[in-house]
């Protein structure tokens, strides 16, 4: 069903590029020839393939159709088109719908780090965005411009219509202050980085705000902040190796 389901479709949607312009029909034909539209990758690209000749509503069902180990990239493919088509409440919606996804025994990836931190981002879930971006910068991951285009853009969209109006109500929220370490260092401004540094540097928090931020500095390798962030939680918290030895031993950090 699926094989004739596809193969309607290609008929229509070529029928319909032959006779508006032969070239670009075969084309399309061409390419859809190569897709073996079984497998997760043969989705993925068949929704690709859609999605760049503008049937976006065609594209995303190919993309929901995806299972296994693509399911990640399917979802990010999704969010990222609605994005560029300047539509962020569908796109944060698709990112989200990954919540309701079977997703045992799928093996974790860099689409699902950057998927499920920009959807708990959308969510007002910093905390738990952050923990996504740290599985990322752990295993020394990169993303490819595209996704890096999306991921800094939707952050920065986030910033400007929710969290630059929170950190102004709440200063001292370390989650907040995360979302904008994470921000900066993707975005690699320097400048605005250090800002942030600074104002972690001139206020009070908990022992386990500072293991936060010593943990982030540590896993991005910004070892410049290491020494002073580690000298004003000894300052205020005396006791902070003892304490944060603890924490650290119950994986609080």
């Amino acid at each position: 069903l699926f094989v004739l389901a596809v193969s309607l479709l290609v008929h229509s949607l070529t029928w319909v590029w032959v006779n508006a312009d032969m070239g670009r029909g075969v084309r399309f034909l061409d390419r859809v020839r190569r897709v073996d539209c079984h497998t997760g990758d043969g989705k993925v690209q068949l929704g690709y393939l859609l999605k760049v000749h503008g049937y976006i509503e065609e594209s995303t069902r190919q993309n929901l159709l995806v299972q296994g180990n693509k399911k990640y990239r399917a979802f990010l493919n999704i969010g990222k088109t609605y994005w560029e088509k300047s539509m962020p409440d569908s796109s944060f919606y698709y990112c989200r719908k990954i919540f309701e996804q079977d997703l045992s025994g799928i093996p974790f990836s860099l689409s699902g780090c950057i998927l499920f931190s920009i959807a708990y981002d959308s969510m007002e879930k910093p905390d738990s965005a952050a923990i996504f971006f740290l599985e990322m910068k752990s295993k020394n991951l990169d993303p490819g411009a595209p996704d890096l285009h999306f991921w800094t853009g939707s952050m920065n969209y986030l910033a400007d219509s929710l969290y630059n109006r929170q950190i102004t109500e709440q200063p001292r929220n370390e989650d907040l202050i995360m979302f904008y370490l994470r921000y900066f260092t993707l975005t690699e401004e320097e400048k605005n980085l250090d800002l942030v540094y600074r104002h972690i540097l001139a206020n009070k928090f908990e022992v386990k705000a500072w293991l936060k931020f010593l943990g982030f500095a540590t896993v991005c390798g910004q070892k410049d902040y290491l020494e002073p962030l580690t000298k004003e939680a000894l300052r205020q918290h005396p006791d902070f190796l003892s304490v944060s030895r603890g924490h650290l031993d119950r994986g609080e950090w």
